[in-house]
């Protein structure tokens, strides 16, 4: 049994006075509000004043029976949700669909039974509480999301903007960099122009003053001394060197626009015939030379082998002081890939603190009266690695020797057979 409360209010709509008096004697006993109404018009009269919480309609009326007062009822937005509970005193199932179909959720047949009646009231009061609630709770969610959706919208939005924003400043890098690559570029070939020139300039003078000075030198040996002999030897000397200055320079210069070959090149044969060029410069001397396994890789096997002359003679150069030199040339993959390729001796070596000057231009940590050179040498081994996809780079001590090393990317002999 439901204690008594005064929150729902409920319309009982029936001609039959009898009827009328028992269902407000029951409801009102147990907490509801009840208003009666004796026909469809008052009852429509009584909903448009005041919204009930509950409807109980008899079917059959004079006027206008029930059908016709939920239809009305269920046609109005302003009462179309009030639930509404028919009376008959059939029940046939031909009745009750018509009622439903009518709009009503459900059926009380009389003659009432206090409980029955009373169960049912309760059922759909809170069945519309629940549905109240629920759409209370909807609608509330409904705003949420509402909210929500703008804000998602408004960030899209702001995203947007950012993105556009983004990619304007990405194309203006963009085409800040294609400039700036473009003036670089530019300013390359005219600075390798400009080498060129000069030294292609400086070659014709060069062979004069090695001519002349030795057709002076065959005029007038036997008139000379010993100290005009040592300088006329110094001038012939600072000639070639600059002569082999000049010829480093234009290699060094033509090594930026020479276009590569790529191919197929087996590191173990190049190592091998380079050092067969080397067989007169070390004649008269111990050299171990110890040569490990060597891959193929793929590159321009012309610039390569430069690479290697030049590695190659650098530790000829530098283990000159050593009573036995030793030159180990060998390789390992790194990171699966690059393969690294290195040449170590037991020379005069280097600090490492000036490591960082060895491949530039010009950059030499010994003096010229010490070990021979221009300064270009290693400036041109890192151009051409460089430009193959490499690295280069060096480790040493002073008095312990030196270890140079460059790479190359891996040499993919499943990718090397579609290609070659």
């Amino acid at each position: 049994m439901i204690q008594k409360s005064y929150r729902y209010d409920i319309l009982i709509v029936d001609d039959m006075q009898e009827s009328l008096k028992f269902l407000y004697h029951i409801l009102e006993k147990h907490g509801y509000r009840v208003r009666p109404a004796t026909n469809g018009p008052l009852a429509l009269k009584s909903v448009a004043l005041k919204l009930p919480d509950l409807i109980l309609l008899d079917v059959q009326m004079p006027e206008m029976d029930g059908y016709e007062v939920c239809r009305r009822l269920k046609s109005n937005a302003h009462s179309q949700n009030i639930p509404v509970i028919f009376i008959s005193a059939h029940g046939e199932i031909a009745k009750k669909v018509t009622g439903f179909k009518a709009g009503g959720v459900d059926f009380i047949t009389k003659p009432f039974e206090d409980e029955e009646v009373l169960a049912r009231v309760e059922t759909q009061l809170r069945l519309g509480k629940l549905t109240e609630h629920l759409e209370q709770e909807v609608n509330q969610r409904t705003v949420e999301l509402t909210l929500a959706n703008h804000q998602l919208r408004q960030q899209i939005a702001e995203r947007r903007q950012v993105e556009e924003e983004l990619k304007k400043y990405q194309n203006h890098l963009e085409e800040l960099v294609k400039a700036r690559t473009a003036a670089l570029e530019a300013a390359n070939k005219e600075l390798e122009a400009f080498a060129e020139s000069v030294s292609h300039d400086l070659r014709a003078p060069l062979r004069h003053i090695d001519g002349f000075i030795d057709l002076l030198f065959q005029r007038v040996e036997t008139a000379l001394d010993e100290q005009s002999r040592h300088y006329m030897s110094a001038i012939t000397d600072a000639a070639k060197k600059m002569g082999l200055l000049i010829d480093d320079l234009l290699s060094f210069s033509r090594m930026g626009r020479q276009t590569m070959s790529v191919q197929l090149v087996d590191l173990g044969t190049l190592v091998r015939d380079v050092i067969r060029e080397f067989e007169l410069d070390t004649a008269g001397r111990i050299v171990d030379w110890r040569i490990g396994d060597l891959p193929e890789v793929k590159g321009d096997a012309a610039m390569l082998r430069m690479v290697l002359i030049n590695l190659i003679a650098n530790a000829l150069k530098f283990t000159r002081p050593r009573k036995e030199a030793q030159i180990e040339i060998g390789s390992y993959k790194s990171q699966a890939v690059e393969v690294v390729v290195s040449i170590r001796d037991n020379g005069v070596g280097f600090d490492m603190d000036y490591a960082d000057n060895l491949f530039g231009v010009f950059q030499r940590l010994h003096r010229a009266d010490e070990f021979e050179g221009t300064g270009i040498g290693l400036a041109n081994v890192r151009r051409i690695i460089a430009k193959q996809g490499g690295r280069t780079w060096a480790e040493g001590k002073p008095d312990q020797g030196a270890a140079f090393f460059f790479s190359l990317p891996q040499y993919d002999k499943e990718e090397a057979n579609h290609d070659f």
